[in-house]
């Protein structure tokens, strides 16, 4: 009898430990594919960024799928922007992938067809992202405003600009990117129209961005 429990003791105890040994080999498996799923789809979110194509005002509706699915607040950290290949500004910086805004501006220079996105933060770290696309010598622009928890406006979540020009303006340690329709109009101007309460003075514009030299 002795004999038969050390055996049989002898056998729990085996089992017990392969007991042991599946659940954790099958625990160590899943969060190994669970990371490699997570690696993936930054991988194809981070290749979908890359090869952005070039939408006009017609395919504004493809525009807004593409900035719909670049996920909320918390996938838009500064790292993930910059992973997926977004131009990143902060507190009036140029954090992440100022490259890609100088490729941007030397494809205009060179009439070729090109088209960035562009994430920025608010003072909350709400991300609001632009769409910035140049195509047959005209800009299109779709502000994506539905991560801002605090907009003024809240049944409206994009506003669409269509222009002829960029303009990129300089003033002491600034710099102002818009659109327009006039490309003689200085800072200046463009400065006073935002406060005139004369309409006449009043510029067409779209604002891109502000950031400090």
């Amino acid at each position: 009898m002795c004999n038969k429990e050390k055996i049989y003791n002898k056998g729990g105890d085996i089992l017990k430990k392969l007991l042991v040994f599946v659940i954790t080999n099958v625990i160590a498996i899943n969060f190994i594919g669970c990371c490699k799923t997570v690696d993936l789809n930054i991988k194809n979110f981070k290749n979908q960024i890359s090869e952005l194509k070039v939408y006009g005002k017609e395919e504004s509706s493809e525009i807004i799928k593409i900035l719909t699915s670049c996920g909320n607040n918390k996938d838009l950290s500064i790292d993930n922007a910059i992973k997926k290949n977004m131009i990143v500004i902060k507190n009036g910086k140029m954090v992440g992938n100022k490259n890609l805004w100088d490729n941007f501006n030397k494809n205009i220079k060179n009439k070729k067809e090109d088209s960035v996105i562009i994430v920025q933060y608010t003072a909350q770290e709400d991300a609001i992202l632009i769409y910035l696309s140049y195509n047959k010598d005209k800009f299109f622009m779709i502000k994506d405003e539905s991560r801002d928890r605090h907009r003024e406006v809240r049944d409206k979540n994009y506003y669409e600009y269509d222009f002829k020009y960029m303009r990129i303006f300089e003033e002491n340690n600034n710099i102002y990117a818009y659109l327009l329709d006039d490309n003689n109009i200085t800072l200046d101007e463009l400065n006073y129209s935002l406060i005139s309460e004369d309409i006449s003075q009043w510029v067409h514009y779209g604002f891109i961005f502000h950031i400090n030299k």
